[in-house]
């Protein structure tokens, strides 16, 4: 690790010193603790002279217990492995400056249970960015053009994913393990069919590839997908609450549980399903 000083509770390393605006990104200081919360500047002050907070440095918080972390708009970039195993981190902004998502940078952030729209001043999103993450839903924007390789492999939360219209490339196993993907947007020019494992397994598990708007409901916290055909499935449970008991019907009508629909839920105590026989089956493959 290296970092050229330090000011409040954070590190940084100089990007650019020789022309105004000067430049720093967040370094790793593995002597630091962080706590749970973590506040990015826009700008700080090291010599009298102030530098501009521009990124987040190569394993800057790697492997650190952070739950939130709020980053300024004059963030261009979050570099490599900046957030990798932070299994603890619930909460980020994504600023609408960034161009830059580096390779793991959010890989194994498997608390981060938001869904992710990414800024259209994004041009790069790195292989494996969001490996094994807990995001549940995620849109490409329309500055990205291509996904890199592992991109969101293994998002065991990840239910819906919208690509933009510039999207010409999916990176190999881009979305592979992606059991809970039952939906895909596609408002690209790729051929998308649902069960393909081309375009990196992204419509591998998917029920339904449209280019609409998405088709999810949330009722009280639950997740539900209706299919044209009558078919509606419950995706999983985005409340607070530790017990739960499911609701009767969706709409008047039974539905089934989606496979993995509980995966992740790590607060979760207690599930009590009533009069099961008539309103509900059960997807028991997995």
């Amino acid at each position: 690790e290296a970092y050229d000083f330090q000011a409040g509770h954070l590190s940084y390393t100089i990007t650019n010193d020789t022309l105004s605006p000067y430049t720093v990104e967040v370094a790793s200081n593995w002597q630091i603790h962080y706590g749970d919360t973590i506040i990015v500047p826009e700008s700080v002050v090291n010599n009298d002279i102030t530098y501009i907070v521009t990124g987040i440095g190569q394993g800057a918080f790697l492997d650190e217990d952070i739950v939130a972390i709020t980053l300024p708009n004059s963030i261009r970039y979050i570099d490599d492995c900046a957030f990798t195993e932070c299994y603890a981190l619930k909460n980020i902004n994504i600023p609408e400056s960034l161009e830059y998502i580096g390779i793991s940078a959010f890989a194994d952030c498997i608390s981060l249970e938001i869904p992710l729209a990414l800024p259209n001043t994004l041009t790069r999103l790195g292989d494996a960015a969001f490996f094994n993450a807990g995001i549940t839903h995620i849109t490409i924007p329309e500055s990205v053009t291509s996904i890199g390789y592992d991109a969101f492999s293994e998002c065991g939360s990840l239910i819906s994913v919208t690509i933009s219209k510039n999207v010409t490339s999916i990176g190999s196993y881009a979305f592979e393990n992606c059991y809970k993907l039952i939906e895909v947007i596609n408002k690209s020019n790729l051929y998308i069919s649902t069960g393909s494992s081309s375009n990196g397994y992204i419509a591998y598990y998917a029920k339904t590839v449209h280019s609409g708007t998405t088709k999810i409901v949330n009722q009280n916290g639950y997740l539900f997908y209706p299919l044209s055909n009558g078919t509606n499935y419950l995706l999983g449970y985005t409340g607070i609450d530790t017990v739960l008991t499911l609701p009767e019907n969706y709409n008047g009508q039974s539905y089934q549980i989606y496979k993995y629909a509980f995966y992740g839920c790590s607060s979760l105590k207690e599930v009590h399903i009533t009069n099961i026989a008539s309103w509900c089956n059960i997807d028991f493959s997995s």
